[in-house]
């Protein structure tokens, strides 16, 4: 039953599959039963009634789960084998039911329409004893000490000059002497730390029999020899009496047969050498440096290699490709060195603002006079623009061969800064000529981070810093920001970046230079990306990128571009204005319609020249530098890119227009409505002397006519104010006039 169990356990971590599993545990049986010679035992194991085979899943709870036929699943699982109403040897009775369980753990990677496949598993109940024996002392005795099935068997050893005996407190003593023994087997592996194992072959004979308990007696394979295995550990007493007190013993005088030493042990043994020599190799319980895998480990065989594979298949969920089969099973393999024709890419990450561009400048302007470097920068930020990037491909590949006789031509990539690295690689293998596409190689990886542009709020960083920190997808990390080495910023932003990927080089940026030849070695690396080891961490990170599956981590919150494109000149100083404005209006989360990034191609009025603009929101950093491109030929082709959270094409319009000069709005005719109380009074106070209209006098507080009537303001006032009025609207009018004449721009009118 135990070998049926372990069979069909293994059978079904190799192929997911129930039936198979149970088919090769029933003929496990049925092979092992049929070796006994039993026709009576093969009729019964023929009948399906009387074998009942088991394979479930268990839970936290300990609820059993169905599993469905060929399909993975990664909870733990156990096997059961039950045997009912098995009869006696006669076929007169029956005499009793047995059943026999492991649970279990398994590992499986296989590739997508292939029988290629790699398996491991981990019986979880291994260090149960598969086998007891004790007296039968009564059935009470026997619930009494029902617990004494969960321990090893302990048994008391005396050797003898020519015998040896071994007392069990389970099921009684025997005696062996040394003529019953054909043979003696002894491994130490040629060192006293090891474990040694003593293999006692025994010679069969029917009193023999009689007296060894059955599970000693039955033969260990097909050669019908019978063995007893003994271990000793190292600086242990009877390890010391063993080379001290029996070996020379037994080598002097003695009916043993002689003691022959083993180079290397039978498979069998040798697994249970590993596991004997696993727990000397753990300090004890009591000590600081025992972990409690470490424990573990030392008791259920296989564990640790179980788990490296298990590492390796717990996110492969289904079928795998080739590549990525034999990325994770196959032995890694030292890379070649590239031949000439090969163009080495160095891609430069990072979010807008943190210096990738003044890194990709630096790298451009080293070893000219033997390297061709061709750029590749896009404006926007959140995706890459695969069709722009092959054709640089195209472009560099057209190039190495025109320099392929004086120099070699290396690709530097600006990668959008928030954008997955792993899209950027993808859009790389994914060009449509296949010859092209082989001329490549990725070399390195450099991220860029400035720490003052880390976070958006709080300790919150931005979308896809850390995913391309991860590891396997950056070689090194490069600070660009003039902060302190030893600011709690930076040391924060280490700290989390360590605990992503331990591994990864550091690296300074010190006055817009790097200045460490050893670090521009590590950034221009050939190899690096490509180590064997950052290949099975990409996959186990993202199993299927190449596939373009949803990332491991999205982009969250979701920013997006607004390109914009125009073709008149912007007022430099409202142009700045309106950029330093933008921290102000930030908004708390969920940050919609906030501004993080703006960059561009942009001329100013009263300058020829185009100007590339980058502004860093968070950080306040504004970098405006000449372009030393030649600008078009024909006419004026600005561009901006703004890149946030919910941006709106209208608003950013409405926002951009205020960087030109804007019309004024005609101003409206006045009416006497429009004069408020201190204009009238105003207008009074400068009239107020003029000359009286005929039968008006003033009498020194107050204007008096002959007939009676008296007023505080002149009689006149009427007429002033319509005076005045008509002064004004005239001057509305030239204004108006003048505005009309002037040629004012619309930033957005075709």
């Amino acid at each position: 039953m135990v070998k049926a169990a372990l069979a069909a356990v293994e059978m079904f971590s190799h192929t997911s599959s129930i039936t198979m599993a149970k088919r090769k545990c029933k003929d496990v049986l049925q092979e092992n039963c049929s070796k006994l010679g039993s026709h009576s035992l093969t009729d019964y194991l023929s009948k399906s009634t009387n074998v009942e085979i088991t394979i479930d899943t268990l839970t936290c709870n300990d609820k059993e789960e169905p599993l469905h036929d060929g399909k993975t699943n990664t909870k733990m699982k156990y096997i059961s084998i039950a045997l009912y109403d098995i009869p006696a040897a006669d076929g007169a009775k029956s005499l009793g039911s047995m059943m026999f369980g492991e649970t279990f753990l398994d590992s499986r990677i296989s590739v997508a329409g292939s029988q290629d496949v790699t398996s491991d598993y981990l019986i979880l109940t291994s260090t149960i004893p598969r086998q007891h024996m004790w007296s039968p002392q009564g059935e009470v005795f026997m619930m009494e000490t029902w617990t004494a099935l969960l321990s090893a068997e302990k048994v008391k050893l005396t050797v003898y000059k020519h015998g040896l005996a071994v007392e069990s407190s389970d099921y009684g003593s025997f005696a062996l002497h040394g003529s019953d023994i054909s043979s003696l087997l002894l491994y130490d592996a040629n060192s006293m730390t090891d474990v040694v194992i003593l293999i006692v072959e025994i010679k069969l004979t029917a009193a023999l029999t009689d007296s060894l308990p059955p599970h000693l007696y039955i033969p260990c394979d097909d050669s019908k020899t019978s063995r007893i295995v003994f271990a000793f550990c190292p600086h242990s007493k009877p390890h010391s009496q063993l080379y001290g007190n029996v070996l020379p013993v037994w080598k002097r005088g003695s009916q043993f047969p002689s003691v022959e030493r083993l180079d290397v042990l039978s498979s069998d043994l040798q697994h249970l050498h590993t596991y004997l020599q696993s727990k000397q190799n753990v300090p004890g319980a009591g000590t600081s440096l025992t972990t409690g895998l470490q424990r573990i480990g030392s008791e259920i065989s296989g564990l640790f290699s179980f788990l490296k594979h298990l590492e390796k298949s717990c996110g492969m969920q289904s079928p795998v490709t080739c590549e990525i089969f034999h990325s994770l099973t196959e032995a890694p393999v030292t890379r070649e060195d590239h031949g000439d024709e090969t163009i080495i890419i160095t891609i430069v990450a990072g979010l807008p603002g943190s210096g990738k561009e003044t890194l990709a400048s630096l790298l451009t302007s080293l070893n000219t006079d033997f390297t061709n470097w061709l750029v590749y920068e896009q404006l926007e930020q959140c995706q890459v623009v695969t069709a722009s990037l092959h054709q640089t491909m195209f472009a560099a590949a057209q190039s190495q061969k025109q320099w392929l006789l004086t120099k070699s031509t290396r690709l530097v990539i600006v990668a959008p800064g928030l954008c997955d690295t792993a899209d950027v690689v993808r859009a790389i293998s994914h060009h449509p000529n296949h010859k092209l596409r082989s001329q490549f190689v990725v070399g390195s990886v450099t991220v860029c981070i400035d720490p003052e542009n880390t976070f958006m709020e709080h300790k919150m960083t931005f979308p896809v810093l850390a995913g391309n920190c991860a590891q396997g997808w950056v070689n090194n990390i490069l600070f660009t920001s003039k902060t302190d080495a030893s600011s709690d910023l930076l040391e924060t932003i280490q700290a989390l970046i360590r605990s992503i990927n331990p591994e990864v080089d550091f690296l300074k940026m010190s006055n817009d230079t790097v200045t460490r030849e050893s670090d521009i070695e590590l950034i221009m690396s050939e190899t690096a990306f490509n180590e064997p080891e950052l290949e099975t961490v990409r996959v186990l990170l993202k199993p299927h990128w190449h596939e373009g599956y949803p990332h491991a981590w999205p982009c969250n919150p979701p920013m997006n571009d607004v390109v914009l494109r125009f073709t008149h000149p912007l007022e430099k100083h409202l142009t700045i204005k309106m950029l330093r404005g933008i921290k102000s209006s930030l908004k708390h989360h969920p940050f919609d319609g906030n501004i993080y990034f703006v960059g561009g191609n942009l001329i100013f009025i009263g300058s020829p020249k185009y100007v590339d603009i980058q502004f860093t929101t968070v950080s306040g950093q504004l970098i405006m530098n000449n372009v030393t491109s030649n600008p078009p030929s024909e006419g004026i082709h600005c561009v901006i890119c703004f890149t946030g959270i919910g941006l709106q094409e209208l608003e950013l319009k409405q926002l951009l227009s205020s960087c030109i000069k804007q019309r004024p709005n005609k101003k409206s005719f006045l009416t006497k409505q429009d004069l408020t109380n201190e204009e009238v009074d105003q207008i009074h106070k400068l009239h107020h002397l003029d000359e009286l209209p005929e039968g008006w006098y003033y009498s020194g507080s107050r204007f008096v006519s002959m007939d009676g009537q008296r007023s505080q303001k002149h009689p006149n006032l009427e007429k002033f104010i319509q005076d005045y009025l008509s002064e004004k609207n005239a001057e509305i009018e030239r204004y108006n006039a003048k505005l009309e004449s002037e040629n004012y721009v619309k930033l957005w009118e075709k």
